[in-house]
């Protein structure tokens, strides 16, 4: 898909509500779908929801721009810049970005046709999620086995690349 139609349909549901993202169709905002799922505000609107914990490409440029910026401009700004980003490669994700997910947030989301939680932990009963879902992606899922709570009559694409899964 060319960027600026993606862009242009991403300001399309934007206006559904600039204020609550839990009154959009769908997410796609790491920070956006993480203080919807933590506060439990999802609605009946949501319909998408595009989740992704495994971009690693992305954190090695990171690293390069902040020890450039660290060189051009030396100062307290930068280096806190530079030192938080060292402490995150090190010690990894901190509490606030954490993978793990609780179904119970999903309960509301009754329309949740597309979910994909890529290299994410979710816990709870996997009963609450809607039974309406169509499409589920969750590369790197940690189960071992899945529980058959997970599997409704409409689900058509379940793509569990890249997981643990021994026995189904």
């Amino acid at each position: 898909m060319h960027d600026q139609i993606r862009d242009m349909g991403r300001q399309i549901v934007q206006r559904e509500s600039y204020v609550d993202a839990g009154k959009r169709s769908r997410l796609w905002g790491q920070d956006e779908i993480m203080m919807v799922l933590k506060d439990r505000k999802g609605t009946r609107s949501i319909e998408g929801i595009t989740l992704d914990f495994g971009k690693k490409q992305k954190l090695s440029t990171e690293k390069q721009d902040d020890r450039i910026y660290l060189r051009k401009f030396p100062g307290l700004k930068s280096t806190i810049v530079f030192l938080v980003q060292q402490y995150k490669n090190c010690f990894g994700r901190s509490a606030e970005e954490g993978t793990l997910l609780n179904t119970g947030s999903f309960r509301s989301m009754i329309n949740l046709r597309l979910l994909q939680i890529n290299h994410a932990q979710l816990e709870g009963h996997f009963m609450i999620l809607p039974a309406a879902m169509k499409w589920l992606q969750w590369k790197g899922c940690p189960l071992k086995s899945l529980p058959s709570a997970l599997f409704s009559k409409d689900l058509a694409v379940l793509d569990l690349s890249q997981s643990s899964i021994e026995q189904l």
